[in-house]
């Protein structure tokens, strides 16, 4: 899996800096919480997930759809501690079940194991904990 050379910049830099957290930068939750309320909605995670090119980061062959191949490459990359009841299934993430992941199905599967209470809002707390966990940080 691919991980952009300017978050890891920014993880340094913010890991040099003594910080307790790496969003800095275009990973900042308060940059994603575009309207500044209490929480990110679907469309403000899913515009920050195309922002920085996570979908990209998975997608290995470049054609625009996550085969369950390079789901579970980058689920073992990025949830490392994979576990179907907490992530599900590429079944699951595959709503329209044609075998492959578009980018918008990536996204719901995506906000669905952020949103750790199920509200349909990521808390800042269950950003902070994603983020955490899923980029190694």
């Amino acid at each position: 899996m691919k991980k952009t050379n300017l978050f890891l910049t920014a993880c340094m830099a913010a890991a040099l800096s003594f910080s307790t957290s790496c969003a800095t930068g275009e990973y900042a939750y308060e940059d994603w919480n575009r309207d500044a309320d209490a929480a990110l909605n679907d469309d403000e995670f899913d515009t920050a997930l195309t922002d920085i090119g996570y979908y990209e980061n998975w997608d290995d062959d470049g054609d625009d759809l996550l085969t369950e191949e390079e789901w579970g490459l980058g689920v073992n990359e990025y949830f490392g501690d994979y576990d179907s009841a907490d992530y599900g299934l590429f079944s699951d993430w595959d709503i329209d079940g044609d075998g492959m992941l578009s980018e918008e199905e990536f996204g719901e599967g995506t906000f669905g194991v952020v949103d750790d209470n199920d509200n349909d809002l990521i808390e800042e707390s269950e950003y902070d904990m994603w983020y955490d966990d899923d980029f190694g940080l």
